[in-house]
């Protein structure tokens, strides 16, 4: 049916007798290996066979693998050929394929950014690991200067779109963000609750407004019970932190 087409591309055969086969490596920017995806590739693998011949490796002239790297650790570890499609070393397609098959997290994109030499990734990633209660949405809408994660900021984050002039800001809200930790007594806000993306996100909506005093906040939080603990809706919580940020107010008043 296609025999009158143009081919393009070529795909190997690489068997475990090959000296290729135990001489590829990751591509820098690539995610860390992960166990429970290795895991479920080898089941797939055993359960129904490789897929390899149609779904290749990507790998440049160099024995970079741009992408399937978990694909090519899993048909090792089970002595198997597989089969490699080579790609030009600058190829593009590792960002598009991931963001399309959501095989990568967030965080997956900020290291592969990062390692492109990309600063406001490497202040990002700095962010997180000072501040490591932030979720990777959360942080990227305090990029953004939003209390929402929308889709946008996603989108642009993948592409290596970050915003580089909110450092500042972002470094001055994670701060406040982690003031909260051990100042609440009645009862104490739990862990689980100050690192949940609709208390985070809650606060942030808070900060957006010009008239939300994050010192009445902290004082009422210091000296009137709250039921932050047991809310789940980022709504019910923002409510919570105006009616706590009131009772802090008549305190400081006095």
């Amino acid at each position: 049916m296609f025999k009158n087409l143009e081919k393009t591309s070529e795909v190997f055969k690489v068997n475990p007798s090959d000296p290729q086969y135990n001489s590829l490596i990751p591509f820098r920017g690539q995610r860390p290996q992960i166990k429970d995806h290795l895991n479920k590739i080898k089941e797939s693998i055993t359960e129904v066979g490789s897929i390899t011949e149609y779904n290749p490796i990507r790998v440049d002239e160099k024995g970079f693998i741009h992408d399937g790297q978990h694909t090519y650790i899993a048909h090792k570890e089970l002595n198997l050929p597989f089969y490699i499609m080579e790609v030009p070393t600058n190829w593009q397609g590792m960002i598009t394929l991931n963001t399309n098959q959501r095989n990568w997290k967030g965080w997956d994109f900020a290291n592969y950014w990062d390692q492109k030499g990309k600063k406001p990734y490497r202040n990002f990633l700095n962010l997180a690991s000072m501040y490591p209660f932030v979720s990777c949405g959360v942080l990227i809408a305090i990029f953004n200067k939003d209390s929402s994660r929308r889709a946008c900021y996603a989108v642009d984050f993948r592409l290596g779109k970050l915003r580089k002039d909110t450092m500042a800001y972002a470094e001055m809200i994670l701060t406040k963000l982690e003031s909260l930790k051990n100042i609440s007594k009645q009862p104490p806000l739990e862990a689980k609750t100050h690192s949940k993306q609709q208390f985070q996100q809650a606060m942030l909506q808070a900060f957006d407004n010009v008239e939300f005093s994050f010192f009445d906040f902290k004082r009422g939080l210091v000296d009137t019970e709250h039921e932050l603990n047991r809310l789940a809706k980022q709504v019910d919580m923002l409510e919570e932190i105006y009616r706590i940020e009131k009772i802090g107010k008549i305190i400081n008043d006095k």
